[in-house]
């Protein structure tokens, strides 16, 4: 549960920036054992009140760790997607959305399991200047026994157009980067004039950013290169989440204990990184998880195995700020982690 609620506040940031419902309802769970009541719930914002109930699913579907939703401009849950296939509102997969994600992963895991076992690989965007077509940016995972880790090797577009029937098609997937690629943890933010989305990728154990412009009829940019910072290798950091302050002038990255929260200041007309800087704060020794920025955007919040921090970013030097607020993951009476 701990990783659920990180992932879904955090995607529920994502889209702060608009007055549309893309994020009102939240799908999580899984549906491993349909008769007794396991599935996917959801978390309902609609009407001012905060409800959570079953949508139920079905079996061998995961909406966790590598899951993503994305409702209709009135807040309703339209799609969600494991990177395995992309699913509509009642779990039936939309023409042309299996096989979503192919590789050896896909083959693996996604049959027999219906979960891709990668962390934060995709993310839904609406096109800004058209209710009826969306897109999803998904990387695959590679298990390299030449690099001994998960690399990505692809790193895709999905477009999806949402038919006056209500039917949901799957018109076009497109790669938008190949190579050998750290698997990063995909977020998106909107561009200084409004009209389109920048991405990004990390090319493998470097400090070498690509950011992409995504949406209206060119689609994809040409890669905006950023080398800054120390190099995110695979083997020896930990980084597990990324995120664009509301204001859209700094890009976090959260990484393991020894290095802490990585800062670089954002220009979202031009793309391009800055003013890279770390900020200690934890001395536990467990791996860096969620990241999540206030509204307002002073404060950043950091989740550390079961921990959650606060780190004032008004400050002269954040770290010194650090607030321990919890844990977010106990036993029950039974001893089970929950």
């Amino acid at each position: 549960m701990k990783k659920y609620i990180t992932i879904l506040y955090s995607m529920h940031c994502c889209f702060s920036l608009f007055s549309q419902k893309y994020n009102y309802q939240i799908p999580f769970g899984y549906g491993d054992d349909i008769k007794e009541k396991f599935g996917v719930s959801v978390l309902d914002f609609n009407n001012h009140l905060v409800t959570c109930y079953p949508l139920v699913g079905i079996d061998r579907f995961v909406v966790g760790d590598n899951g993503s939703y994305i409702c209709d401009k009135n807040g309703q849950l339209l799609m969600m997607t494991n990177n395995c296939d992309i699913r509509d509102k009642n779990f039936k997969i939309i023409t042309n959305g299996d096989t979503l994600t192919p590789g050896s992963i896909w083959d693996d895991y996604c049959a027999e399991s219906g979960d891709y076992p990668t962390w934060q690989e995709n993310i839904f965007l609406p096109e800004l200047t058209n209710d009826s077509i969306y897109y999803l940016l998904h990387q695959d995972g590679v298990l390299s026994d030449f690099y001994k880790t998960v690399i990505s090797e692809n790193f895709y577009i999905s477009t999806i157009v949402h038919k006056k029937d209500g039917r949901l098609v799957l018109k076009d997937k497109q790669i938008i980067q190949k190579g050998v690629m750290s698997p990063s943890k995909t977020t998106a933010t909107i561009n200084s004039d409004k009209t389109k989305w920048w991405t990004y990728t990390i090319d493998f154990n470097s400090n070498v950013f690509r950011f992409y412009e995504i949406g209206g009829s060119s689609l994809v940019s040409n890669p905006v290169i950023s080398e800054i910072g120390i190099p995110i290798n695979n083997n020896e950091t930990g980084y597990t989440q990324a995120k664009f302050s509301p204001e859209n002038k700094t890009f976090a990255l959260n990484n393991k204990y020894n290095i802490g929260v990585m800062l670089y200041d954002f220009d979202d007309k031009t793309g391009k990184l800055s003013n890279f800087r770390k900020h200690l704060y934890h001395n536990f020794k467990e791996s860096a998880e969620g990241t999540c920025y206030s509204p307002n955007g002073r404060f950043l919040y950091l989740t550390a195995g079961r921990h959650i921090f606060q780190m004032d970013m008004s400050v002269a030097n954040p770290s010194d700020s650090v607030i321990h607020m919890g844990e977010v993951s106990l036993p029950d009476e039974t001893g089970w982690p929950h």
